[in-house]
């Protein structure tokens, strides 16, 4: 659900179609951490089960300068791919 990307700056999940009592309590406790936000796509909508991952981009790998995210074949992949925000390279 969140991740360090350094010391103050997290990934979350872009919640657009989730719950909004969640996201206004999430939000506003990571700002109050005094932690900066980006937020890449989050797209599970079409899963069929719990044990697939598509369209949740949070779960990445980071190595030096290089962050290696999961692509889905879905539109979402283009927009985490291109995440000027990361501030990394991103394949």
């Amino acid at each position: 659900m969140v991740r360090f990307i350094n010391d103050d700056t997290v990934p979350i999940n872009k919640y657009t179609s989730e719950n909004t009592d969640f996201q206004l309590g999430l939000r506003p406790a990571l700002y109050s951490a005094g932690l900066k936000t980006i937020e890449p796509p989050y797209n599970p909508y079409a899963n069929r089960t719990n044990d697939d991952a598509s369209g949740i981009y949070i779960n990445y790998l980071e190595m030096n300068e290089l962050m290696i995210v999961p692509t889905f074949n879905i539109i979402e992949d283009d927009e985490v791919i291109n995440l000027k925000s990361l501030n990394k390279e991103v394949f």
